[in-house]
């Protein structure tokens, strides 16, 4: 049930972020690289979070604290993944150098002659 509503939640979270992410103006940082900073120290802080309950709280309080947890891990997840995914389509204006950086981050989805 947890795993469901965690699903859910980045369902809805991933457009909104993707839309806050290109609408941000940032001279000094650039529109997607305070979201990075923010996402990994987040993602930190709930990962510490989710693996360092108290062995004496009560079963519901666990289920209740995991919840949160989750929600916040996933839209930290969310908002590291979603500008960063959006880097690469900004380093160039041309096409095939665009297209040719994102092979590199994500080689899983490369295919053998992109690689």
């Amino acid at each position: 049930m947890v795993m469901a509503l965690s699903i859910l939640w980045d369902a809805v979270i991933d457009p909104v972020m993707g839309y806050v992410s290109d609408s941000t103006r940032s001279k000094r940082l650039g529109k997607r690289h305070p979201y990075l900073v923010a996402g990994a120290v987040g993602i930190a802080l709930t990962n510490y979070l989710i693996w360092n309950l108290e062995p004496s709280l009560t079963p519901v309080t666990k289920l209740a604290r995991i919840t949160l947890y989750i929600l916040f891990f996933k839209t930290f997840m969310t908002m590291y993944v979603t500008p960063y995914t959006a880097l690469g389509a900004e380093l160039s204006i041309d096409y095939f150098e665009r297209s040719s950086t994102c092979p590199g981050s994500r080689p899983a989805t490369a295919s053998p002659r992109e690689r």
